[in-house]
């Protein structure tokens, strides 16, 4: 079977040796000579570590080809490979091709290991590889020290977790588990007898175990209590050991759950913005809110979260069936992002059209009128319209406070901060909100980053479940969502199936993504539900979704 990519050890002083020109001389006048090769192939070969990868030329000069890994043809012959034996045959040094398409057991492993983002920092080379703005000494390495993820180096993170997304059918309502063993507990736990469910519960959720970490609480039609858009309930241990003190005497067998997040959804034409509001009970964190801004045509959400500019990549408001994948991105420091420059744009006041038509009413004929200039705001936003705002949200006269490039002017007593803006919008110098023809794609590859890997995904059960049925259950596994986690900031002697073992930023990252799903879940029912089709998601399942091929991006 031929392969893509083929990894060659290099020769050292305790390895084998090369084999001599007698005994390679019987091969025939095809056999190629080791460095021969080496120079023919030197455009499609990159340098990760100590290990050479080749790829196929095909693969790099066409971004949309498929990844077939079982038949591509490399255009090298194995007898021409110096390989130790022993070394070949051991399963602790090389991965399979089906491990190295999903994230690695660590982030920093990404950078050698992860297929898809070889293939795209391979295609990202050649590129500039004849241009000024290569770089020749750049490695895997440095590029990996350039970027530091909430406020850590990337080698901090070292511990893939991977929640489970589970709809509870009897009570409509959907519940994350820190893991699938914590999952497989509860649902043992809840099929027995109330007399004994009762008992076995206390005793493991009194260590986090058997105990859901959230209860996401959404409706499609109705706003919930203070106009949430979405709540995550996060679960209290048994006794509370993580309640704060100030917060009254909750009692947890009565109310075992607290608000821990609420989502506010605000449409616009081209955007949609969500704020979160983040109320820790731990004693440690005080409140606090993110801004996150979702492109209606453009598979990108962005958000930034300690220094961190993040990007969920997947499906859009125009894309009819349901993406099973999306990725959490770290943004490249050369691309733009929805949260880079952000303004407090005017809202709507039905008081200053009544105050308008009151200076209006005194003199209507009088040329300096207020009228007149009113007539003439409309006019110079018109021509506006017609010049400068296609594709744009909306267009209005400029305040006067605001330069020409929508930025906020340098004076005393304006808000900078979105997190304190009354109606936080992108500036519409922006260039993600400027009218591109490829916008509809979904395999735009300037909307991924090509010098760091996913540092979290999201994939729906039709992935990876070989069981998956639409027959409903009491407990049905929707998805699940892998994140890394910072491995200095564990507690020694954890339980890594409790729920305590989650830090604060592991948390926040969680309930963002899965909101992002569950706003793109009930928005393709809705659409299934007015278009009568049946091979839409819903809540009870899933439909075989045709998704992109697993080219450059379709592997994200």
């Amino acid at each position: 079977m031929r392969r893509i990519f083929s990894r060659r050890h290099r020769n050292s002083d305790s390895g084998p040796s090369r084999p001599s020109q007698s005994s390679t001389s019987g091969l025939g006048n095809n056999r190629r000579s080791l460095d021969h090769f080496r120079h023919d192939r030197s455009p499609a070969r990159s340098f990760i570590g100590d290990e050479t990868y080749h790829l196929s030329d095909s693969l790099l000069d066409n971004p949309n080809s498929e990844l077939n890994l079982d038949n591509a043809d490399d255009g090298y012959n194995d007898a021409t490979s110096v390989e130790s034996a022993p070394l070949s045959e051991s399963d602790t040094l090389f991965l399979t091709n089906q491990e190295r398409l999903s994230l690695q057991p660590t982030f920093q492993e990404n950078f050698s290991l992860y297929l898809p983002f070889l293939i795209r920092r391979l295609r990202y080379e050649r590129m500039y590889e004849h241009s000024d703005l290569a770089s020749s000494q750049e490695t895997v390495a440095s590029v990996a020290e350039k970027y530091s993820v909430l406020d850590q180096p990337t080698h901090n993170y070292n511990e893939k977790r991977r929640m489970i997304l589970v709809h509870e059918f009897m009570k409509n309502s959907n519940l994350v588990f820190i893991s699938m063993e914590s999952f497989t507990l509860y649902r043992e736990l809840r099929s027995l007898k109330k007399e004994k469910q009762a008992e076995m519960a206390t005793k493991y959720q009194s260590k986090g175990l058997a105990l859901p970490l959230f209860k996401i609480e959404s409706h499609s039609y109705l706003r919930l209590d203070d106009g949430a858009d979405v709540i995550f309930h996060k679960y209290l241990e048994l006794p509370s050991t993580q309640m704060n003190s100030n917060s009254g005497s909750a009692n947890p067998v009565a109310s075992p759950t607290y608000k821990f997040c609420t989502v506010h959804i605000k449409t616009y034409t081209n955007l949609k913005r969500f704020t979160f509001t983040f109320n820790p009970q731990d004693g440690r964190t005080s409140p606090f809110k993110v801004i996150l801004f979702q492109h209606n045509f453009k598979p990108i959400a962005d958000f930034n979260y300690k220094n961190t500019r993040f990007r969920i990549f997947g499906n859009s408001l125009i894309n009819f069936g349901l993406a099973p994948n999306l990725k959490l991105l770290i943004i490249d420091k050369d691309k733009p992002s929805l949260c880079d420059k952000v303004f407090d744009k005017p809202q709507f006041k039905l008081s200053s059209i009544v105050r308008r038509r009151r200076s209006s009413a005194v003199d209507p004929s009088a040329p300096n009128s207020r009228r007149g200039s009113s007539v003439g705001r409309r006019r110079s936003s018109a021509v506006s319209i017609n010049s400068n705002c296609i594709g744009e949200e909306e267009c209005i006269a400029p305040d006067e406070n605001f330069n020409s490039v929508g930025e906020a002017e340098d004076e005393e007593g304006v808000e900078t901060d979105p997190l304190k803006m009354a109606n936080p919008y992108p500036d519409k110098s922006n260039p993600l909100l400027k009218y591109d023809q490829n916008q509809y794609l979904l395999l735009n590859k300037t909307f991924v980053s090509n010098e760091v890997p996913p540092f979290g995904s999201f994939q729906d059960v039709v992935c990876y479940a070989k069981d998956f049925s639409l027959l409903p259950k009491k407990f049905k596994e929707q998805g699940r969502f892998e994140i890394y986690q910072d491995s200095s900031r564990f507690v020694p002697g954890v339980n890594m199936d409790a729920n305590n073992s989650l830090d604060m930023d592991t948390l926040v990252l969680c309930c963002i993504n899965l909101a992002i799903r569950d706003m793109v879940v009930k928005r393709n029912s809705k659409i299934s539900s007015n278009m009568e089709a049946i091979n839409r998601y819903n809540y009870m399942g899933a439909s075989i979704y045709a998704s992109p091929g697993p080219g450059l991006l379709g592997g994200l």
